[in-house]
């Protein structure tokens, strides 16, 4: 009977002990999400707490978190605590207009490598005219889309069908741009968003870091063919052979890691982005490869595999002041996308799987290089590479095994479902049954959308916080359907 008393004791401890580590990471997470948003919502989108809060954070974050704002002259950051019993508490702080926010890591690891110093987060980006018409300024032809020949009423009835409030939940769509023909011919924003208010991208980062190496393999720095140097991270006992993996793996989601990609609980996902420093340092080190999965390339979609990309992309460069100036020179200064933002880790490396802060019309004109083939017409009319073409139909090539739904960086309008099994996969992309085949886009989390349609001529932006739940009140296929019946109208 003692003994009995005793192993329930024991047990009841244990019990104990793991409930408190798993409400711990909980809340960890929790406030590590809230901070971090919230800094680049107040800092970088000019938005207010209470407006993140009442339409963008929903659940135990909306309930249970507090978060404070700290603006002096020595920092500028926000402070949120797991309330009303501040059990918990996390910091991010803001750099500056080309550095954003970071999150300060629960877990440090040793010998990170310095952050950028305040002159370059601080560096204004050149300021676009605002007489010319847009992409190279902010002027718009109110004529643009009825010129085109475009159904400017159903287009604009499919638009405005996308900020109906009275569905609860409703989708909350913050955004929406529509290009044709290299025109903007139709915009919409919500109250308190503005065209030129950068939002949060998401896994859309994805695709911005396909652009970062394509650039950088036209300048002849990287191949996609190259291995990802593990160096001394890799972990102990697993032979060299098993980590050969390439930065196309790494892009196409092919690299064979153990992984858990959830974002509403702890997963790899959330303590790579959301508890570490060092996001790159964490896939490195916390992975071992999955024989099965490395063996036949299996596809499985992971953050971590961007940011494996990301690693190496930095390894291109002989100095970070480089890497760190990258972006904004090889690719926002020329495309005139002076709102965008990919923020770092506290290691000064790109979080490029999941945080950039780019307005709408700044997305369009991103989705503008892909649409015309990796160029880009400057305002005096001359062209630009900036991608090689080569590169656009590498990003688009359907990936082994994603069933037609993958390319590098980019999900695929053509599915290929011939096994005829009907899993989560197939139902969340019936939508696509209403666009051209050729169709591609960026995505990311809560269902931020650049829409890329080559046969159409076609971008189209969307962004905002549609939960699952308000999914149930959206129609995406009919919404893109009425979209694509617009274009080339005949008006009797």
């Amino acid at each position: 009977m003692k003994k009995t008393g005793i192993v329930l004791a024991v047990a009841v401890i244990l019990v104990a002990v793991a409930w408190i580590y798993y409400v711990d990471t909980i809340t960890t997470i929790g406030c590590g999400y809230a901070a971090k948003l919230t800094c680049s919502a107040v800092f970088v989108s000019n938005r207010t707490i209470d407006h993140i809060y009442s339409h963008e954070f929903n659940g135990m974050v909306s309930l249970l978190t507090k978060s404070y704002k700290i603006d002096t002259p020595q920092e500028q950051s926000i402070v949120t605590e797991f309330w009303p019993l501040a059990v918990q508490s996390r910091k991010a702080v803001y750099k500056g207009p080309n550095c954003g926010c970071f999150l300060v890591p629960k877990v440090t690891i040793k010998q990170l490598t310095p952050y950028p110093d305040s002159s370059h987060c601080n560096s204004l980006p050149p300021k676009s005219s605002s007489s010319s018409l847009w992409p190279h300024g902010d002027q718009i032809d109110p004529q643009a889309g009825q010129n085109l020949n475009v159904d400017m009423n159903r287009l604009r009835a499919a638009i405005d069908s996308q900020f109906d409030y009275t569905p609860t939940p409703n989708i909350n769509t913050f955004a929406l741009v529509v290009i044709y023909k290299n025109q903007l011919i139709l915009e919409r924003y919500s109250p308190n968003i503005t065209p030129h208010t950068p939002l949060q991208g998401w896994s859309m980062t994805k695709s911005l870091t396909n652009t970062l190496v394509g650039i950088r393999s036209l300048q002849n720095k990287i191949n996609v063919s190259d291995v990802i140097p593990f160096i001394e991270s890799r972990p102990p006992l697993i032979p060299d052979q098993l980590y050969n993996i390439t930065i196309d793996d790494a892009l196409r989601m092919n690299t064979g890691l153990q992984w858990r990609e959830l974002y509403v609980e702890e997963s790899d996902a959330t303590r790579m982005l959301l508890i570490n420093g060092d996001v790159s340092h964490y896939v490195r080190t916390r992975n071992r490869p999955n024989l099965s999965l490395l063996k036949v390339k299996q596809w499985q979609y992971n953050s971590g595999n961007t940011n494996l990309a990301c690693w190496a992309l930095r390894q291109t460069f002989s100095s970070d002041e480089q890497y760190w100036r990258f972006p904004r020179e090889e690719l926002f200064n020329k495309l005139g996308m002076n709102s965008a933002v990919i923020e770092m880790d506290q290691a000064g490396t790109f979080v490029g799987s999941s945080f950039s802060y780019v307005s709408a019309r700044d997305w369009a004109k991103w989705g503008l290089l892909y649409l015309n083939g990796g160029k880009w017409t400057k305002e005096n009319g001359e062209e630009e590479r900036i991608l090689s073409e080569e590169w656009v139909r590498y990003s688009v090539r359907a990936t082994n095994g994603s069933r037609g739904l993958y390319g590098a960086g980019f999900w695929l309008a053509e599915r290929n479902f011939s096994s005829g099994v009907e899993d989560q996969m197939v139902a969340d992309s019936k939508w696509h049954e209403s666009l051209p085949k050729d169709s591609f886009y960026a995505h990311g989390f809560e269902e931020q959308t650049v829409m890329i349609v080559p046969s159409r001529e076609l971008v189209v932006v969307r962004l905002g916080i549609t939960t699952d739940a308000a999914k149930k009140n959206w129609d995406r296929k009919h919404f893109w359907g009425e979209v694509i019946a617009s274009l080339n109208y005949n008006q009797k």
